[in-house]
């Protein structure tokens, strides 16, 4: 597997904002070297430089030395947007509802194409931190279910292993569609209220949603009286043995 190249904050600055290394470098007072030294990671950036590149480009310090994450990328791409985004605020005459008199307000215009790639850019940091949170879920189950007794953790995977292929299920269903969307969320309100129920909280639900819940507390209760079955037979087995 090709290793994937880290990368610290300037450079992928620098790249975003088409700023050339010798550019950076004559407004610092440093040569061109120097500024390679940095994006190479070989030697810091001086403390003493940080004010003044946060100053040219108008980002925080914090995200010219570190080697920055996805998330990092797209939070720079979002103060870039805000601090050069067309803004403006304007008069504009309404009618009072209450009244029925004319007044004034101020309105802020902002530029269609600005509120949409805001709008992306947040689409996009959901989907790493989605993403992040379901590795975290899989991986958690699989640490909470590891039994360091020294043999090898297959309950541990197969728990892990129960949660991923949920996922895949979910993926493999709307993917092929052939179920509205508003059907699957309902589906899943009528879980998330039965999680809501059982810990001593209510929320409103439609028909469908509550028939779901319903469902799920049936079979979840049967399940119960089931295992306590189970239970049951096993410590009479023992008693006999």
């Amino acid at each position: 597997m090709k290793a994937v190249r880290t990368i610290i904050g300037l450079e992928y600055i620098c790249g975003l904002y088409n700023k050339k290394y010798t550019n950076v470098a004559e407004e610092l007072g440093v040569s061109r070297q120097v500024v390679s030294v940095w994006i190479k990671g070989t030697k810091p950036i001086a403390k003493k430089h940080l004010p003044k590149l946060s100053k040219m480009f108008n980002l925080p310090e914090e995200y010219f030395q570190r080697q920055i994450t996805e998330l990092d990328k797209l939070d720079i791409q979002k103060i870039k947007l805000h601090n050069e985004k067309t803004e403006f605020e304007y008069e504009d005459t309404i009618t009072d509802p209450d009244t029925g008199e004319e007044i004034t307000i101020t309105r802020t215009y902002i530029e269609e194409a600005d509120m949409f790639n805001d709008a992306y850019i947040d689409y996009e940091k959901n989907i790493i931190n989605l993403t992040n949170r379901i590795k975290e879920l899989i991986h958690d189950r699989f640490n909470d279910e590891y039994d360091d007794t020294g043999g090898l953790p297959y309950n541990a995977l197969s728990e892990a292993s129960n949660i991923l292929n949920l996922y895949e299920k979910l993926t493999k269903i709307i993917k092929h569609g052939g179920i509205f969307n508003n059907i699957i969320n309902d589906v899943f309100d009528g879980m998330l209220n039965y999680q809501h129920d059982f810990m001593g909280r209510s929320k409103n639900q439609n028909r469908f949603t509550k028939k779901v819940t319903k469902l799920i507390e049936q079979e979840q209760d049967r399940q119960i009286e089931e295992a306590k079955l189970w239970v049951t037979d096993d410590d009479e087995t023992d008693d006999l043995l």
